[in-house]
């Protein structure tokens, strides 16, 4: 199909105006028509939730502790970190509680640490319900992200690594990417890699414990710097 560019083009201006099928979009950069490079497809910060600690026993907790802003193809992370000898079982998260029930997805766990995902989140400062058998004690966190693969699961949330005693996990990951982890020890934490979420060791707790995220790249070594015990992380795709 032979194509007919326009003369005397302006600065920038697309062509065909309208898409066509089977035809590429070309652009006029001033001397030639070219075929503009993709965007990059990119996980950016929506928002920092503040850290919750339910420091006496329970087996429910309503967390309030993230507002997600407006954005494009917005994913949620959740880090639970367990203050007790031992997880409870029947853990479920609820986004939106009371209102579009959305349900959120383990991604992954070991032990007291879990990560919890949900792609598409309702906007604005809902209220994350939890519900768990055997009461206990718990840090929870959750972060927002803009950019974030909408096919949810393991697709949105790839690459997800864990350890029962480990400092920190090394992530497969590529530029573009955010990847999210969470850890309790028994000592010190230490440096956080990356940018930390909480860092937290509570008087009368168990466990001390940390979450934190980084910027993707082809392999992240994301966690702490001392103190050992059970980390999980994943791997944020863009989409």
């Amino acid at each position: 199909m032979a194509l007919d560019f326009p003369n005397s083009p302006a600065a920038n201006q697309v062509f065909p105006a309208s898409p066509l099928t089977g035809v590429s979009s070309w652009m006029w950069d001033g001397s030639a028509w070219t075929i503009p490079p993709l965007i990059p497809k990119v996980v950016t910060l929506n928002a920092t939730g503040s850290k919750l600690y339910q420091g006496t026993l329970a087996t429910s907790l309503n967390y309030t502790g993230l507002t997600i802003a407006a954005g494009t193809n917005l994913g949620m992370v959740v880090a639970v970190d367990w203050d007790s000898g031992a997880a409870p079982t029947g853990l479920s998260l609820t986004w939106d509680s009371g209102g579009s029930n959305q349900a959120m997805t383990r991604i992954i766990n070991n032990g007291l640490v879990e990560l919890w995902g949900l792609v598409n989140p309702v906007v604005g400062n809902k209220t994350l319900a939890l519900a768990w058998t055997t009461a206990t004690r718990v840090f929870v966190a959750g972060m927002a992200f803009n950019g974030v693969d909408q096919a949810g699961g393991a697709t949105s949330f790839p690459n997800s690594v864990s350890s029962g005693s480990a400092t920190t996990l090394t992530v497969t990951s590529t530029i573009g990417r955010m990847v999210m982890c969470c850890g309790t020890t028994g000592t010190a934490i230490g440096t956080i890699t990356g940018t930390t979420i909480f860092s937290d060791a509570v008087s009368g707790s168990f466990v001390n414990a940390f979450a934190n995220y980084d910027n993707g790249a082809a392999s992240v070594v994301i966690g702490n710097g001392t103190g050992s015990g059970p980390r999980v992380a994943t791997d944020i795709k863009a989409g």
